[in-house]
């Protein structure tokens, strides 16, 4: 629980903090949506925020419940819970190409013991508006799980609204 607390504690400084950096005239863009590739793949159920604070950078956060069956063997479910920031190349408003760098604590439900892995998250993507209110965006790269060590490939195609 404490990897947990940590990503929430995490999460808190940066949204407290943004005020400071968005000194400048700078009216946010917000994104909410949900990973389509997850819930088809592995029956992920989540949903996504992203908020800008300035031009072309914003703070990303998901949560996630999934079954874990499809990745321990074991009955069971486990939460999600990731935090962190995207670059826009240069676009504004949320869209464009993009880097994505993310920190992830995962809790599973039946476990005894602590929260899961700790993982770092590492996208390239492109997001593009479909119309003035729905968007959609396709990302690649890689996850790294901190306490077996391993680097996995990873994915999405997110599709969502813009307010």
């Amino acid at each position: 629980m404490t990897k947990l607390f940590a990503c929430l504690l995490t999460l808190g400084i940066i949204f407290s903090s943004h005020n400071a950096i968005a000194a400048q005239d700078h009216k946010p863009t917000h994104k909410i949506g949900s990973n389509m590739l997850s819930t088809l793949a592995v029956g992920d159920v989540n949903i996504a925020y992203e908020r800008s604070f300035v031009d072309k950078l914003s703070i990303t956060t998901s949560a996630h419940y999934f079954k874990t069956k499809e990745l321990t063997g074991n009955e069971g479910s486990a939460n999600r819970l990731s935090v962190g920031l995207r670059a826009y190349k240069d676009a504004k408003n949320l869209s464009g190409n993009f880097i994505e760098a993310k920190m992830a604590a995962i809790e599973f439900k039946e476990a005894t013991e602590d929260a899961g892995p700790l993982s770092f998250e590492f996208y390239f993507g492109t997001s593009k508006n479909y119309n003035e209110y729905v968007f959609y965006e396709a990302k690649i790269g890689l996850l790294r799980l901190v306490d077996p060590g391993i680097i996995v490939p990873s994915g999405g195609f997110v599709i969502g609204g813009r307010f």
